[in-house]
């Protein structure tokens, strides 16, 4: 059976081994079979980022923003950028749906917040109350940024789902003062 036919760039990355290193024949027959599967798996085409995040899906990443975890935390377990894995989002045209999940992550990440101050009432736990305190603060802003409803200040005119108040004032500062002054 004729040797399979590699790449130069598989055979440069794996070169074939020298025969004067191995004591037996059988070695040396097992090292050349290694070397030519790995051979084999570098010229084996690569998928590229957007075809891998194709085959995970937007719902398991979706769900996993909703479990709390932040673009950088999903895109590191992946073994990739976080601007890779948003710009496959935008590109997909999945906005909508982690903007969904996003909104819905608050609640986990108040959770952790939470979780993390009841375990600083445990004396054995060892985590200073401050630390929790500044911990949880963190984790309450991350879902105030992720869910408007979980804001501490609210619109003028306390509805949070109306538009903001936009005034156009048209009198000069002047005319303001004398207002002001004469009433």
């Amino acid at each position: 059976m004729p040797a399979p036919k590699h790449s130069k760039a598989a055979t440069k990355a794996h070169p074939a081994p020298k025969r004067t290193a191995f004591k037996t024949g059988d070695e040396y027959a097992e090292a050349c079979r290694l070397v030519s599967e790995a051979r084999v798996e570098f010229d084996k085409p690569k998928l590229t980022t957007a075809q891998r995040l194709d085959i995970i899906g937007i719902d398991v990443i979706c769900s996993r923003i909703s479990e709390g975890e932040d673009d950088g935390t999903i895109a590191a377990s992946l073994g990739m950028a976080r601007t890779q894995l948003r710009d496959w989002i935008q590109s997909r045209e999945h906005d909508k749906k982690v903007s969904s999940a996003r909104e819905n992550s608050a609640e986990a990440w108040l959770d952790k917040g939470y979780s993390v101050l009841q375990s600083a009432l445990s004396k054995e736990s060892g985590i200073d109350g401050g630390v929790a305190k500044s911990i949880a603060q963190e984790c309450a802003r991350r879902a105030a940024i992720r869910n408007h409803k979980y804001r501490d200040k609210v619109a003028h005119g306390g509805d949070d789902e109306a538009p903001p108040i936009r005034m156009d004032v048209t009198i000069t500062p002047e005319e303001a003062y004398r207002r002001l002054v004469n009433g």
